[in-house]
């Protein structure tokens, strides 16, 4: 029972398989029911969007192995029902605009949290792993008016922004290290004891978490997690690939 926080990809999902792989093992192992796995998938939707990209998420999945794709449609200014999340043998909430995705899931936080805790696993690509932590990180260039990485990777924020979030992790997650150049947010975020630890993961690349045990961490893909954390003296960036 694992929580899959991936960095992204194109558009936001994982083009190394094994990611997948591990996610879909991870359903079957711990599913509660018999039939076919039913797997809610949170996709932000924007004037159609959603069903737009539905696809790009779900059909990886549904080639691995038979299961119902729950689509959970989110959209602007609508907080989501958390019923979207009962009875589900995974959740999977997607990339797009993270601090709209964290503003529609809000209501529904204590219920993922919920599944996750009895071993639902739980995989967030890009916004949907931002989201994941207790602490999470949404946005922002600057820090204390400096500019610390490409207005791009900002959501239309400023300041770097953190908001309470789904409760799933101790640590913050930053996405897109190395392609988009948010390391240097991730390191700022910590610098400024924002958070005390940063896991900054590149695309297609993910950190899985045990949910019982959050300390128990590994990494899979083709990429790097970049820990950063700080101790009395100096900020402290180890680099982990692969397990």
């Amino acid at each position: 029972m694992s929580i899959f926080l991936v960095g992204g990809g194109v558009p936001d999902t994982p083009v190394y398989e094994p990611i997948l792989d591990a996610f879909v093992q991870d359903v079957l192992e711990n599913r509660t029911h018999e039939g076919e796995p039913i797997l809610a998938l949170a996709l932000f939707d924007y004037e159609g969007s959603g069903q737009h990209f539905l696809p790009a998420y779900s059909t990886p999945i549904e080639e691995r192995i038979p299961c119902q794709i729950r689509p959970v449609y989110l959209r602007l200014g609508r907080p989501t029902d958390p019923a979207s999340f009962e009875n589900v043998d995974g959740i999977i909430v997607c990339g797009g605009p993270t601090p709209e995705y964290l503003a529609s899931l809000r209501t529904c936080a204590e219920t993922i949290r919920g599944a996750v805790n009895r071993g639902i696993p739980y995989m967030g690509f890009s916004a949907g792993a931002m989201i994941a932590p207790r602490n999470a990180l949404i946005g922002g260039y600057f820090s204390d008016g400096i500019e610390i990485c490409s207005e791009e990777s900002s959501e239309n924020l400023k300041e770097i922004t953190f908001a309470d979030g789904l409760g799933l992790t101790p640590f913050t997650v930053e996405v897109h290290a190395a392609q988009a150049g948010t390391l240097g947010r991730a390191i700022a975020t910590v610098e400024r004891n924002l958070t005390e630890m940063s896991m900054a993961i590149d695309e297609d690349t993910a950190v899985v978490v045990e949910s019982a045990n959050p300390s128990n961490l590994k990494v899979l893909g083709a990429g790097h997690v970049w820990v950063v954390t700080r101790n009395a003296e100096s900020i402290n960036v180890e680099l982990r690939t692969s397990n």
